[in-house]
């Protein structure tokens, strides 16, 4: 985990390509994650503005 948050506070211009493709990887699988449980979120917040 430390060398995780070591590896972030770099600039990523500084890393090998292995892991700035790692970072990139990464983050795209956390943003197809999460963006339908975002999605669902907010859709329900607007019912219950309608409510």
């Amino acid at each position: 985990m430390f060398h995780a948050l070591a590896l972030s506070a770099q600039d990523s211009k500084a890393l090998p390509d292995k892991v700035v493709a790692l970072k990139f990887n990464y983050e795209a699988a956390i943003q197809r994650a999460t963006t339908p449980i975002t999605r669902t979120y907010l859709q329900e917040l607007q019912k219950l503005k309608m409510e």
